[in-house]
């Protein structure tokens, strides 16, 4: 009797701590599926991971924008080849990435507008003002439906190209007839108009051209200067004429956004805008700065030269029918020059 009595007991007790412990898992298991996982953004930044650039300028962007996203989501680079400079805009329209960089004469799509920042002369070369003013014409309406595709995040005006050569160049006629390595057509345009003789040359090209003498100048910004070592063939900078910027913006899909929780929508909106622009445009400055500081403290040789009041001005006007051009070529040409100069100079205030 006591046996069976303590057989039951035994059961009875089994049965009760069996349902417990499922009761316990079926909670555990409705807590965990009432937490949602965090969504991956899947970013195209076609640069390497560790590119100084990347450190530099769009990891701090990046980390902010993931420490005020978590719980929600977080945004995860993804290097070549998951995109490159020539497919990224195609990959975030398909879905492909959820979100990219662009530049945008890279893309092989046409921004005819958005190109009015890589005028020559137009401005200086402060990319936090360019970045501001890009974004002011953007929300003025003045690019169109340039970038009706995309979500847009940001607008942003690279750092610009100088000139540097071989051998000092410091007035017109000492650039006349020189082989300039350029950038796009209209660096060609502007090389042409101020005398010297244009060369297009791929990039991985470029080192070798410029050690074998193939060229007698190029235009290049602080960055591909001092990481590509071309500062090290070419070390005579005119430092006071500007090529240009090239337009970029971080941009994402739209499906994809709208997709989004509104909490995850509402925390992504503060990442999009004119203050999202300044801050990159910001760090572009501080690390072209930093860039012509080492090259200049790396290289004695390296030499920055200011062309006096009056030459620089001879070179204005000799690129002044490029702009002219465009202005001509593009729908609102001359709205869209003024007011990037009306607005790069409010921000430069």
């Amino acid at each position: 009797m006591s046996l069976l009595g303590s057989s039951t007991f035994t059961w009875r007790a089994l049965r009760r701590t069996s349902a417990g412990a499922l009761a316990l898992a079926a909670a555990t298991l409705g807590l965990a599926s009432a937490a949602p996982a965090e969504t991956v953004i899947k970013f195209a930044t076609t640069m390497p991971n560790g590119s100084v650039m990347m450190k530099a300028v769009y990891q701090p962007w990046i980390d902010a924008l993931n420490e005020a996203g978590k719980g929600e989501f977080v945004v995860v680079p993804q290097e070549p080849p998951f995109a490159v400079t020539t497919n990224v805009w195609d990959r975030v329209v398909s879905g492909v990435a959820d979100m990219g960089f662009a530049i945008l004469p890279n893309t092989g799509v046409p921004f005819p507008r958005s190109t009015v920042s890589m005028l020559p002369g137009l401005v200086d070369n402060d990319t936090e003002a360019g970045s501001i003013a890009f974004w002011r014409l953007y929300e003025r309406g003045l690019l169109a439906d340039e970038f009706d595709s995309v979500k847009i995040m940001n607008i942003v005006a690279l750092p610009p190209a100088v000139l540097v050569s071989k051998e000092p160049i410091t007035s017109l006629d000492q650039l006349a007839g020189k082989k300039v390595r350029v950038l796009d057509k209209i660096s060609a345009d502007a090389v042409e108009a101020l005398g010297g003789s244009s060369i297009a040359i791929p990039f991985s090209d470029t080192y070798q051209a410029l050690s074998s003498g193939v060229v007698d100048a190029i235009l290049a910004n602080g960055t591909t200067l001092l990481y590509y070592k071309f500062g090290e063939l070419m070390t005579k900078q005119v430092n006071n004429v500007y090529f240009g910027m090239l337009p970029s913006v971080i941009f994402m899909n739209k499906e994809f956004y709208e997709g989004l929780s509104p909490k995850a929508k509402e925390i992504v909106d503060r990442f999009v805008g004119e203050e999202s622009s300044r801050q990159i445009g910001a760090a572009y400055t501080k690390f072209e700065s930093e860039n012509y500081a080492t090259l200049g403290s790396q290289n004695s040789a390296y030499t920055f030269i200011e062309l006096p009041r009056d030459e620089r001005d001879r070179w204005h006007e000799a690129i002044e029918p490029i702009v002219s051009d465009w202005v001509n070529a593009t729908p609102d040409g001359q709205a869209l020059v003024d007011a990037f100069k009306e607005e790069y100079a409010k921000a430069k205030q």
